[in-house]
C-alpha cells in the first residue's frame, strides 16, 4: 500500500509528469498505427487498458515516478532503465495471455531504441527542470527548521550544500522549543512560513517533547524524524541526507495519499448515490413538511470547523424555530419543531450533509463537526488535560463517526462526554481502515432502525 504511493504526484509537479504520460503513451499509439493499424483498431479499448495496466505495475516495481528531494542523476538513471525493461515484458505477457497481437515484436529494433531513449531523455530532462526549479523557484522551495542535536549537523550541512532539494533552513531560538514557550513558537513558525521541521528521532520518545509533535496537526506541518544511518527503521519512505536517514512522523493511515483517494472515491460514490436514490424524492416532501410545520427556510445552515480547522457552511434540514442561541440542543428542547423531532430522532435532518460530502467539506464518516463557539470551548477545555483535541480536526469531519455509534453522540452533559467523544475520533483518525468506515456505516443504519436514546 505504501508502495503505490510512489504513483500520486505534488500538484506542482503534475505538469511535467504530464508531459512525460502523453509523451510515453503517444509512442505507443505510433508503434501501433505504424505496424498494425488494422488487426488492433477493433482492440482498441482493450489494448489502451492493457498498456495502462502495464506502465502502472512497472512504474510501482521501478519507483521511476517517485520524486523525493534527494533524488539524484544516477538513481534516476537506473529507475528508467528498470522501466524500459519491465514494461515491454509485462505487456508482452498481458498481450500474450489477452491473444491480443503484439505490435512490440513486429516493430524495427531502431524504433524500439529510439522510442526508450525518447523517453528516458523525456524523464532525465523532466528530473532536471524540477531539480532547478526547487533551486531557483520560491513556489518549489519550503522552509525547514531543524531541530539540534548530535546527528543534526550533517543534515543541515547536506541542505545547505545542495540546494536541488528546495529546502530552505531557518534557525529558530532553542528557548521557543520550551513548552512554556509553545504559543510563541507556533507564532513564529507562522510568521518564517516554516513547512517542514527536523525532529531528531530520540526526542520523538521523549514526553516533554510531544508537544512538538503536536505541531503536525495544530499548525498543519510536515513532521520529518531523522537519525543516523545505522538507526533501525522501518519505513517504505526514508530519504538519505548523506549518512542521516529522514522519514515522515504520521499520525494517520489517511496522511498516505493513495488512502486518501480511497477515502474520497468512495465519498463520491455513496454519497452521490444517496443524493441521486434517497434525496432527490424525499427533498420536495421534507421541504413542505418544514414549511407547512413552522416559518422559516428549509435548510438549517451553520459556520463549522472542518479540516485542519477551517470553517465551512454546513447544511441541515431546519429542526428547530429560528433564533440566534447558540447554546447546545437539549431533551425536549422548546426550540425543536414538531417535525423536527422526527428529522432528529431518524437523523434525516442530517442528509443534506451529503452535498458537503460532494463539494468536499466533509467525508461520510469522520470526527462530527461541532459549532466554532462550541468547537472553541471544547478546545480549551481540554488544553488542561492530555487530550490533543486539534487532532481530531487533521482529517474531514463526518456525517457519522466512531464515537456516535460508540453512544456518544448529541449533548454534551459532562466532561466525559467530551473526553470519550475525543478519545474516540482520536482512536478512528489514527486506526483508519476502508473496513473500518464500512462497519461504521452499518452500526449507524442498525442504530437508526433501533432508535438511540440520545437522538433528539
Amino acid at each position: 500500500m505504501y508502495k503505490l504511493e510512489s504513483l500520486i504526484i505534488p500538484r506542482n509537479l503534475l505538469p511535467f509528469f504530464a508531459t512525460e504520460w502523453f509523451i510515453f503513451f503517444t509512442l505507443n499509439i505510433t508503434l501501433i498505427l505504424l505496424k498494425h493499424p488494422l488487426d488492433l483498431i477493433s482492440q482498441t479499448t482493450e489494448l489502451i487498458v492493457l498498456i495502462i495496466f502495464s506502465w502502472g505495475i512497472s512504474s510501482l516495481i521501478s519507483d521511476v515516478y517517485k520524486h523525493e528531494r534527494t533524488l539524484i542523476y544516477t538513481k534516476t538513471a537506473v529507475r528508467s532503465l528498470l522501466f524500459s525493461i519491465l514494461y515491454p515484458l509485462f505487456l508482452s505477457l498481458f498481450l500474450f495471455l489477452f491473444e491480443i497481437p503484439n505490435y512490440l515484436i513486429n516493430t524495427k529494433p531502431y524504433l524500439l531504441i529510439l522510442c526508450f531513449i525518447i523517453i528516458f531523455l523525456t524523464r532525465v530532462l523532466s528530473f532536471t527542470i524540477v531539480r532547478l526549479l526547487r533551486k531557483k523557484h520560491s513556489v518549489f522551495q519550503k522552509k525547514v527548521f531543524v531541530i539540534e542535536s548530535k546527528k543534526s549537523e550533517p543534515l543541515i550541512e547536506y541542505i545547505e550544500s545542495n540546494s536541488y532539494t528546495g529546502y530552505k533552513n531557518i534557525a529558530i531560538a532553542p528557548k521557543l522549543l520550551e513548552y512554556q514557550n509553545f504559543g510563541k513558537l507556533k507564532k513564529t513558525i507562522s510568521e518564517l512560513e516554516i513547512s517542514v521541521i527536523f525532529i531528531p528521532i530520540e526526542k520523538a520518545f521523549d514526553r516533554n517533547f510531544q508537544h512538538m509533535l503536536d505541531l503536525k496537526w495544530e499548525k498543519n506541518l510536515n513532521i520529518q524524524l531523522y537519525a543516523n544511518y545505522d538507526y533501525p527503521v522501518k519505513n517504505a519512505y526514508v530519504d538519505y541526507f548523506g549518512l542521516v536517514q529522514s522519514f515522515p512522523y504520521r499520525s494517520s493511515p489517511l496522511e498516505i495519499d493513495f488512502n486518501r483517494t480511497i477515502k474520497k472515491l468512495f465519498d463520491l460514490f455513496f454519497s452521490f448515490s444517496i443524493i441521486l436514490l434517497i434525496l432527490s424524492w424525499m427533498l420536495p416532501i421534507i421541504a413542505l413538511l418544514i414549511k407547512i410545520d413552522s416559518k422559516g427556510p428549509v435548510f438549517f445552515i451553520q459556520k463549522r470547523n472542518g479540516l485542519n480547522n477551517k470553517v465551512f457552511r454546513c447544511f441541515k434540514f431546519r429542526s428547530m424555530t429560528e433564533n440566534n442561541d447558540l447554546t447546545q440542543v437539549k431533551k425536549n428542547d422548546k426550540r425543536i419543531t414538531r417535525i423536527g423531532k422526527i428529522l432528529r430522532r431518524t437523523s434525516i435532518d442530517e442528509f443534506p450533509q451529503f452535498i458537503n460530502v460532494l463539494k468536499g467539506d466533509m467525508s461520510v464518516v469522520g470526527p462530527r463537526p461541532h459549532m466554532e463557539i462550541h468547537n472553541v470551548n471544547y478546545s480549551k477545555h481540554l488544553k488542561k488535560t492530555t487530550h490533543p483535541f486539534q487532532q481530531r480536526h487533521s482529517i474531514k469531519p463526518g456525517i457519522t463517526g466512531l464515537a456516535q455509534v460508540r453512544g456518544f453522540r448529541g449533548e454534551i452533559k459532562g466532561e466525559s462526554d467530551i473526553i470519550n467523544r475525543v478519545k474516540y475520533d482520536i482512536f478512528y483518525v489514527k486506526h483508519w481502515t476502508f473496513i473500518l468506515d464500512i462497519k461504521i456505516i452499518l452500526r449507524t443504519v442498525i442504530n437508526l432502525i433501533r432508535g438511540e436514546e440520545k437522538a433528539y
